[in-house]
């Protein structure tokens, strides 16, 4: 039997809060005994740039901070845009596309009754009625809406998913891209989160943060009943 899964894609400046996102959503997701996936689309550009961020700058873009991240941020964007522009913006999608399947492939594969755990965060077996509860796959990375069927068009048209926009007070854009491409993601978001800059801290993550996860996926749970229907 296969899982059902819903998709959910992040957008928002660079430093909005996108991971911390996914982490708040994750652990209530998971005590609710719902399992969920990271996918970045960008994950694949920092793999292919890896080695000569390395070489030439000394940068591990796998494994650095944000201060380090800021200053290869210009490099990154130069050759996902190159990419972009080769394929009609799909050739980041689709290497999305692919590692979606394959752990789709790998969710199926370890049958019906795993136990979901924090660490595995794994597809679980509804046992009151038999049926496999479904996965979520939160897309933390979405950021343009240029070509005919760029990341949006593929989280909502392609993928049946929701597109979430993130504002956290005080920020603003990174770069050129960043300010033309985010009016768009904004109209074309299906919920829109503002919240504070709580700087790291727990005590206000869970005061100002969490509960916006929460009420998000209330109205997520809402809109996947109507689908059913």
């Amino acid at each position: 039997m296969a899982h059902r899964n819903i998709f959910i894609g992040v957008s928002g400046f660079a430093g909005c809060g996108k991971d911390l996102f996914y982490e708040l959503l994750g652990d209530e997701l998971i005590d609710n005994d719902v399992s969920v996936s990271k996918i970045s689309i960008a994950e694949s550009l920092k793999v292919e740039c890896r080695s000569s961020l390395v070489r030439f700058m000394g940068i591990d873009i796998l494994n650095c901070t944000r201060e380090e991240k800021d200053k290869v941020r210009d490099y990154l964007v130069f050759y996902g845009l190159v990419m972009r522009d080769r394929s009609g913006g799909r050739h980041w999608i689709n290497k999305a596309s692919e590692e979606i399947d394959r752990e789709s492939r790998r969710i199926d594969d370890l049958g019906l009754n795993r136990i979901i755990t924090r660490d595995s965060r794994w597809d679980v077996l509804d046992e009151e009625n038999g049926e496999r509860l479904p996965h979520v796959f939160c897309v933390t990375d979405v950021r343009y809406d240029e070509y005919e069927k760029d990341e949006v068009f593929w989280i909502k048209n392609e993928l049946k998913g929701n597109l979430v926009h993130l504002t956290k007070e005080g920020s603003s854009a990174a770069n050129s891209f960043e300010e033309e491409n985010d009016p768009r993601l904004q109209e074309k978001a299906d919920y829109k989160i503002v919240w504070p800059d709580c700087n790291s801290n727990q005590k206000e993550i869970n005061k100002h943060l969490r509960p916006r996860v929460l009420q998000f996926i209330d109205w997520l749970l809402k809109d996947e009943k109507k689908k059913e229907i």
